[in-house]
C-alpha cells in the first residue's frame, strides 16, 4: 500500500501528532505520516476568512495553505 501524508492543522508540533499516530496504530493501522502545521487555529481561521472573501465557490485550500 502507498504511504500517505496527512497535513494536520495543530497548535503544537509534537503532542497532537503523537496522539494522531497513536490513534492510527489502534484504529486505522495504515502507513500514514502526519505533518503538523503548527499554528494557532484562530489565526488560520481569520486568515481563511480574509483569503476567501465572499467567494466560497472558487476557494482553493492548497493555495491558501501555501500562502500562510
Amino acid at each position: 500500500m502507498n504511504k500517505r501524508n496527512i497535513l494536520c492543522v495543530t497548535e503544537g508540533a509534537r503532542t497532537e501528532v503523537n496522539i494522531l499516530e497513536h490513534l492510527n496504530q489502534i484504529f486505522i493501522q495504515r502507513d500514514i505520516t502526519f505533518i503538523p502545521f503548527s499554528t494557532n487555529i484562530y489565526v488560520v481561521y481569520n486568515d481563511y476568512l480574509k483569503f476567501k472573501g465572499d467567494n466560497d465557490d472558487d476557494f482553493d485550500m492548497f493555495i491558501f495553505s501555501k500562502k500562510i
